[in-house]
């Protein structure tokens, strides 16, 4: 019964989506993906989602198998309705800033910009991991406390700067660094990797206006070389950029790992949002916290970090900590991201492309983390979205205001 509606709901999303042209249906169809690939993958006939990270799916009894296929069922029907029924903004004609965008029907940006923004992606991971930490270290940790501000601006700046670098004009400067980037990163033995030739491609779809299978083919390779690269790495005694690398150029990759990549991907998603709401009670402090838009130094992180961890390794998947919440927290909380998203693309899409290109990434951000990181870290990407638009708004206020009282005093 539940595969039966996430099949007819999928068909509906994608309908609607091509129809419409509403890009932000991608998060309903994604999470009903997710359903399907576990449904079939977990059946005795498939078996290839069995092979997860941490194996929680042995922690999981039928029931909360089928409760967490209508969570995520739920979550993406309030979704939904949340962008169906936001209001829309009037289209306004091409800003400065969307016209200065763009050169000979293809979009442009200044190579400063592109640097500045490279080279504080590079700062900002430096400083979040430390040097002697990121290029050589014992077993996969973060590093100290001292820097998980660095590292969420990394995380951040990563998919801008990414999503940016197709369109810096020297090919062969671009390639390298795009090298370097990978190179770097890939010393963190974290997934943030596969956002390279993720939002790299997005950025050469924005770059040249039409698709291409063929590149989309070499993006796909690559995020998957990206995923299982992480996930053979990652255990390994010694980590970082300098071990990881002797280690591929003496090694190689196990391409056999494609499976439990995919699975992250997936299967992790869905089996830890089951084993959040079928194994765990709710402390409604920490999910409070979560939802709480104070910077973390006014709020009692610590508590919520202890009581949100499905293990050492593995927190509460957003979307299992609003279950576990109870219904009324997860359609209240779906339906006013989708209509908050909604409300924000169209808004950034009538005003301004670069706006609407952060907003962009800020969503996908939020839709890929949804059903695999912590509440709170998923929350804050609808803040730092609705904090743009906000400041946006603000200052074309005070610029339309500036320029007003500079033609009066003219013309007095």
């Amino acid at each position: 019964m539940e595969i039966a509606f996430s099949v007819i709901s999928v068909l509906i999303f994608i309908s609607y989506m091509v129809a419409r042209r509403e890009p932000l249906v991608i998060f309903p169809v994604y999470l009903m993906v997710i359903n399907g690939y576990v449904y079939f993958g977990s059946s005795q006939l498939f078996g290839y989602a069995l092979n997860s990270p941490f194996q929680f799916h042995e922690l999981i009894d039928n029931e909360g198998l089928i409760r967490s296929y209508g969570v995520f069922v739920i979550a993406a029907w309030s979704f939904f309705f949340g962008v169906l029924l936001a209001p829309r903004f009037k289209r306004k004609k091409a800003t400065k800033i969307n016209s200065g965008m763009q050169k000979h029907g293809k979009w442009a940006v200044s190579s400063n910009v592109i640097v500045i923004l490279y080279t504080l992606t590079m700062l900002s991971l430096h400083v979040g991991w430390g040097i002697d930490h990121l290029y050589s270290r014992t077993g996969y940790t973060l590093g100290s406390s001292e820097g998980t501000h660095f590292r969420t601006v990394f995380v951040f700046l990563l998919p801008v700067t990414c999503l940016l670098l197709p369109m810096y004009p020297r090919a062969l400067t671009r390639i390298s660094f795009l090298i370097l980037l990978f190179v770097v990163v890939q010393g963190t033995n974290s997934r943030t990797l596969v956002l390279i030739p993720a939002f790299y491609f997005l950025g050469i779809l924005i770059r040249d206006k039409h698709w291409s299978t063929l590149k989309f083919a070499i993006a796909s390779l690559f995020a998957i070389f990206s995923l299982i690269y992480v996930m053979e790495y990652r255990y390994h005694e010694s980590q970082g950029v300098i071990p990881n690398l002797v280690f591929l150029v003496n090694n190689g990759i196990d391409l056999s790992l494609i499976n439990i990549a995919l699975n992250y991907i997936f299967a992790y998603s869905f089996y830890a949002t089951a084993y959040t709401v079928s194994g765990f009670d709710l402390d409604f402090t920490s999910f409070l916290i979560s939802v709480n838009p104070l910077p973390s130094a006014f709020l009692d992180i610590n508590h919520m970090i202890e009581t949100q961890m499905l293990n050492k390794n593995a927190p509460f998947t957003a979307i299992g900590t609003l279950a576990l919440s109870g219904l009324p927290y997860l359609i209240t909380y779906f339906f006013l991201a989708g209509f908050a998203w909604k409300l924000f693309r169209d808004y950034s899409e009538s005003r301004s492309a670069l706006l609407l290109i952060v907003i962009t990434i800020l969503f996908l951000l939020f839709m890929i983390f949804c059903t695999q990181y912590n509440l709170r870290g998923v929350t804050r990407y609808v803040y730092y979205a609705g904090a743009l638009v906000f400041g946006f708004s603000l200052m074309k206020i005070f610029i339309i205001t500036g320029r007003q009282a500079l033609i009066y005093s003219k013309e007095n």
